[in-house]
């Protein structure tokens, strides 16, 4: 029982650590141009206001 709850527990970190790391990069990437454009647009509007 100890032993297959080590195994659970292991595999259950490589999976957090496989799904949290390339999502954060692409998140990241995706994210800051997504929202600079906006952004962007919507403080030039406000400025032209």
């Amino acid at each position: 029982v100890i032993d297959s709850l080590d195994w659970i527990m292991n595999a259950m970190a490589r999976v957090k650590m496989a799904r949290t790391e390339p999502p954060r990069i692409k998140q990241e990437a995706s994210v800051t141009l997504d929202t600079r454009i906006p952004v962007e647009e919507e403080s030039n509007n406000e400025q032209d206001v």
